[in-house]
């Protein structure tokens, strides 16, 4: 297993949108980040980066906006060898994350999805005051897909809201914790 398979796949699990654009799975995208890394770095073998790659991503990426993923294949493809090869790899991925995920909006499925839960915690007597607009920060990056398969979560008890997000998205949003540090009370 090479160190730059591991290293971009633990940014696409940390950094975890609109089904707008190229849908782009983990193989594509491993592809063609290994590929470039291993232009950039003779010595790489870019079947074993790109098989650790989508190993350890295959779970992430095909919840991610195809546009997202794709302005961040292009992204890395057009920096240099020093910015593609420093942190080993891990700078290139992470500022093209990040300038990409700047410029995209949400979603009409993300603000639906957000609308939603911001209901439930309102419901089960959370303080929901600037919620929305985390949760919108927050699942911008998610395919329509993956935000109406998360809103039976928005369903669900109060206990369970959160576990069933992360279960689904691979991440909680942002609301914190229920009035008394507890996971709300409500509609249990």
């Amino acid at each position: 297993m090479s160190k730059q398979s591991l290293v971009i796949s633990v940014f696409l699990i940390a950094a975890c949108g609109s089904g707008v654009g190229v849908q782009t799975g983990a193989s594509s995208f491993c592809d063609n980040y290994c590929t470039r890394y291993a232009s950039c770095k003779k010595d790489s073998d870019t079947q074993t980066c790109s098989y650790g790659c989508q190993d350890r991503s295959a779970a992430t990426i095909p919840k991610l906006r195809g546009d997202l993923i794709s302005n961040v294949q292009s992204c890395i493809n057009n920096q240099d060898c020093a910015t593609v090869l420093a942190g080993n790899g891990t700078v290139a991925y992470a500022n093209c994350y990040a300038q990409n995920l700047a410029t995209i909006s949400a979603s009409q499925a993300a603000t639906d999805f957000c609308s939603a839960q911001d209901r439930a915690f309102a419901h089960c007597g959370r303080n929901t005051q600037g919620g929305q607009a985390i949760c919108l920060n927050e699942a911008k990056p998610f395919n329509d897909a993956i935000l109406q398969a998360a809103q039976h979560c928005n369903t669900l008890a109060c206990g369970q809201i959160e576990s069933c997000v992360f279960a689904t998205l691979g991440r909680g949003f942002g609301y914190g914790s229920g009035p008394t540090g507890s996971s709300g009370g409500g509609k249990n």
